[in-house]
């Protein structure tokens, strides 16, 4: 039995105290969380006629129990494990000088898989317990594969294991992740890959630091990428000896090694330390995903505000929420405009329940009818917040007038949470729509003419017919009327017409009719009118301005 009672016995090799002290410690503190203390318990776990180069992972923890795994020895490999009432032993390899550099991983099953050097062949082995009793395989077994071997696990049970081979001064890397062992050199730059650390992360990609004894340096390895990359980690002086790399639930990776030059254990990280800005006891990195309000963080309640509070990616679930209507109650946009033209459409979204409605959107569609349907084109939309009860939001959005509109009455309409991001009490209420529209518009914008004429006396009348609207205009006619006053109307006599072709949004057209005033025409103040479009064979924005007038007086 090898259960002895004292740590430091005179029957061991100097040098093997030291060792046994430092491994029973580790072993000792990894089994502690199960009854934690304020104090150290040091307890003998084994006395090994031979003890040494098994300091490399040689404690893990078991999945289940929590208990303490171990494997040592010096002229055997053995493995050591706590049972919850006492130590048990098993001999691994019973091969002479094969247990130097040991590393030990526990999968998801509790099995045990075991790295070590067998100096007596030159080889790295596996042991492993996953079938029920320990086999036995060599995994390296060209040249000098050696030197503190690292093994991990990944969450698949895979086996990963990083080793030095001394004879060709590199480092390797020995997996079964394909199902077969396959082995590859990572670095074989100078001479490096002394005293390698393996770790997986959460993704199973690898992660190995190690010692570049060429040049003095920590080095770092990693297939995160899908492919080998290797980096220099630490330069200075002679550092990287006695590494150890761990990764924490971000992936970051973090190393502690030897600074031989300065004879200082150092650590180095790619983690990104935040703060608490907040003061709510969570950092970004902790998961709070508003770190400058201290009521949302990941242990927050949920409360029916629209807000995410416990940082879950969901809004308001499982709080009693009064009901949400959104509508938009006011919408304001040009009367008129033309295709291509970029107008601004005014909105305002209210809620009309009394609970609290989460972040939306309104869009503004570009319709033929009133009525909305899957047709209908978006033309754009903005951000309304978080509206509570009876609380709106009134906003601008641009928009642009589509092509082919020419012309016509259309429809710009409104739709309060278009994108149905909120539950609502009713969803047939959330648009409204305005009428716009799309036409030419002609007028007479200018009339010359003589002031006074007699009766039965020819004058010459020039007009400058103008389409004002924002579509083109077909050709159309401009007709002058003789009358008592400035308005026109069936009474008036009529003296000519001038011919207008067709005009572009914008254009005009400048003709000139001889007219005659009509013999017996009492003398006294009259009105020249001119009607554009006087036949009626455009479709106007309006029709109430094609009118215009210039006074005459009709002389005997």
């Amino acid at each position: 039995m090898r259960n002895f009672p004292y740590l430091l016995s005179s029957s061991l090799p100097k040098g093997s105290k030291i060792g046994v002290l430092l491994f029973l410690f580790i072993a000792v503190l990894t089994a502690l969380p199960v009854t934690a203390s304020d104090e150290w318990t040091i307890e003998a776990v084994d006395a090994p006629s031979m003890f040494f180069n098994s300091y490399n992972r040689a404690t893990a923890i078991d999945k289940i129990t929590d208990q303490p795994h171990i494997v040592y020895g010096g002229d055997r490999l053995f493995h050591a494990f706590f049972d919850g009432t006492q130590w048990q032993y098993e001999t691994v390899d019973n091969s002479s000088s094969i247990e130097q550099d040991a590393s030990i991983a526990i999968d998801s099953n509790n099995s045990i898989h075991i790295s070590y050097y067998d100096s007596t062949n030159k080889i790295l082995k596996y042991a492993t317990n996953a079938s029920g009793a320990w086999v036995v395989l060599t995994i390296d077994a060209a040249g000098d594969a050696r030197s503190l071997s690292s093994i991990a696990v990944d969450s698949e049970d895979k086996v990963h294991i990083s080793y030095y081979d001394s004879s060709n001064s590199s480092l390797k890397y020995a997996t079964n992740a394909s199902g077969l062992w396959v082995i590859y050199t990572i670095d074989s730059l100078g001479d490096v890959g002394l005293n390698p650390s393996i770790a997986i992360d959460s993704n199973n990609n690898v992660h190995i630091s190690y010692y570049d004894v060429t040049n003095g340096d920590l080095k770092y390895a990693t297939n995160a990428s899908g492919s080998w990359v290797t980096s220099t980690i630490d330069s200075s002086g002679d550092s990287g000896r006695y590494n150890s790399i761990a990764l924490d639930s971000y992936n970051y990776v973090h190393i502690s090694y030897y600074d031989n030059t300065n004879k200082d254990l150092k650590y180095a990280t790619n983690a990104s330390y935040d703060t608490d800005d907040d003061g709510d006891g969570y950092t970004e990195n902790q998961g709070d995903c508003n770190d400058s309000d201290p009521d949302v963080h990941p242990g927050a309640a949920e409360i029916c505000d629209a807000i995410d509070n416990d940082c879950d990616g969901q809004t308001d679930e499982g709080s009693i929420c009064g009901p949400v209507d959104l509508i938009v109650s006011v919408l304001t946009a040009p009367a008129k405009a033309g295709e291509g033209q970029t107008i601004t459409v005014k909105d305002t979204t209210i809620n009309n329940g009394t609970g609290m409605a989460g972040e939306s959107a309104t869009k503004i569609y570009w319709s033929a009818d009133k009525k909305y349907d899957a047709e209908d084109i978006e033309l754009g939309s903005r951000t309304v917040p978080a509206l509570a009860g009876g609380a709106t939001s009134t906003g601008d959005i641009s928009v642009t007038i589509p092509s082919g509109t020419c012309s016509g009455t259309y429809y710009l309409i409104a739709m309060a949470d278009a994108d149905g991001a909120v539950s609502e009490t009713s969803e047939t209420n959330n648009n409204t729509g305005k009428s716009i529209k799309i036409k030419p518009d002609l007028i007479v914008s200018g009339i010359k003419a003589s002031a006074s004429a007699p009766q039965g006396a020819t004058i010459t009348v020039t007009t400058t017919t103008k389409n004002k609207g924002v579509c083109a205009a077909e050709a159309s006619t401009t007709r002058l009327y003789l009358s008592t006053n400035s308005t026109y109307d069936s009474g008036d006599t009529e003296l000519g017409s001038s011919a207008v072709p067709a005009l572009a949004a914008g254009a005009a057209d400048k003709g000139s009719t001889s007219v005659t005033i009509p013999e017996g025409t009492t003398a006294g103040a009259y009105y020249i009118i001119t009607i554009s479009d006087a036949d009626a064979v455009v479709s106007e924005t309006s029709e109430a301005n094609n009118d215009n007038y210039k006074p005459i007086t009709i002389t005997p």
